[in-house]
């Protein structure tokens, strides 16, 4: 991807369960607009991953995106389901798969884990876990001019 093709622009994004491989919320900052999540997926991330998604309608049954930016709620259309799930999705299935370790090693791990700090991990609201990350991506034009729109009130220049 040229230059002219693409704008890069810094993606910060925050995860933590609500209820292990199944559901998870967070923050989303692009850009410097702040946005919040939840995303649940309709099995459990491990089967998830292991079962074959074949088309977009699909994939959203199996996993519903909620999006929202001053607590308003943002409906996403299919191109705009398909960009959201591509920055939240990996993010995600990361952060289940540290949380899973820790669950399984915990009496091993406890003491190393809360004497040594982990610059991505925060504390939540609740006391647990989270990750957190930034990422400059590299974003299409056609990206940009989608995150542009009223709805998500990102100003990526074009």
């Amino acid at each position: 991807m040229s230059e002219k093709e693409a704008k890069r622009i810094v993606i910060e994004r925050t995860v933590e369960s609500v209820k292990m491989n199944v559901e998870y919320k967070g923050a989303l900052k692009i850009s410097d607009v702040p946005f919040d999540y939840t995303a649940n997926f309709v099995v459990p991330i491990p089967k998830f991953l292991e079962t074959r998604i074949n088309n977009l309608g699909e994939l959203r049954e199996a996993v519903i995106i909620n999006l929202s930016r001053d607590k308003a709620a943002i409906e996403l259309t299919d191109d705009e389901y398909r960009l959201f799930a591509s920055i939240l999705f990996e993010f995600i299935v990361k952060f289940n798969e540290l949380e899973r370790i820790k669950a399984m090693w915990s009496d091993l791990l406890d003491d190393y884990v809360h004497n040594c700090r982990v610059d991505k991990s925060h504390k939540t609201e609740s006391g647990g876990i989270g990750l957190g990350e930034i990422v400059i991506a590299e974003v299409p034009l056609e990206t940009c001019q989608m995150l542009n729109a009223d709805k998500f009130g990102v100003k990526i220049a074009i």
